[in-house]
């Protein structure tokens, strides 16, 4: 099925079978067309939307993700929303008998969503208004002890957000830097105050008119606190 540009608005999103990214498909549908990428596709998901093409991808991959963009190329000759959402945390520490998985989570977490973007840039810059979406984290600027590649992609993560916001490029960013979510990330955290995929969704939907970064929830204070006080919020992410 290839999009109907005519009628709508394209919008391509990783990690689009669980958590947030799934939650943003499920609003989205309602206007845009939908590119859902994401490497399984779960049980529960067996039955594709409407005005939906799904795509799979293993975006820790760079010769996967060479042909996912050749694949979108062939799709579409625009993007009107592109958004990362796949990422993964895990608590493995920077030794050399950890360099396997380290170097996956940096491929899929920051890698990916240079990849994807750069490779994509001519369908963004095809319509007037097209915009980046990226999901940053507190822990870019106050690393986490237990997952320190999570911390570094984000940190990477969060200046590519930067650098696609000068006139260089022909299409804006935005980097929302979300409290903690009830995902499949999150599910070991014993966290009751966790923020629901669909109120994370809802809330950057609604802020797509804004550029740059974009805290809300829990996040907003903890962006603000690592300006007054880095050593405070240290302290708070490594109790």
């Amino acid at each position: 099925m290839e999009p109907n540009l005519s009628q709508r608005p394209v919008a391509l999103v990783t990690g689009a079978s669980q958590g947030i990214g799934r939650a943003l498909c499920q609003k989205l549908n309602t206007n845009y067309y939908i590119i859902a990428i994401c490497q399984k596709w779960h049980a529960g998901n067996k039955t594709l939307p409407q005005h939906t093409t799904y795509i799979d991808a293993d975006l820790a991959d760079p010769k996967s993700r060479c042909r996912l963009i050749s694949q979108i190329k062939d799709l579409t000759k625009r993007l009107d929303l592109l958004i990362h959402c796949a990422g993964s945390q895990q608590e493995v520490p920077f030794h050399e008998d950890g360099w396997d998985l380290i170097s996956k989570e940096l491929e899929l977490n920051l890698m990916a969503p240079m990849q994807l973007t750069l490779g994509l840039s001519s369908l963004l810059s095809a319509t007037d208004s097209s915009t980046v979406i990226n999901i940053g984290s507190v822990l870019a600027f106050q690393h986490r002890k237990q997952s320190p590649t999570y911390s570094v992609s984000k940190s990477g993560l969060h200046r590519f957000s930067e650098i696609l916001n000068t006139d260089e490029y022909n299409f804006r960013a935005i980097e929302f830097i979300p409290p903690m979510v009830a995902t499949q990330m999150t599910k070991d955290r014993n966290n009751g105050s966790m923020m629901s995929p669909q109120v994370a969704a809802d809330f950057m939907l609604n802020n797509l008119h804004r550029t740059g970064v974009i805290a809300f929830g829990k996040a907003k204070a903890g962006v603000l606190l690592n300006k007054i006080s880095p050593s405070l919020l240290s302290r708070i992410v490594n109790p």
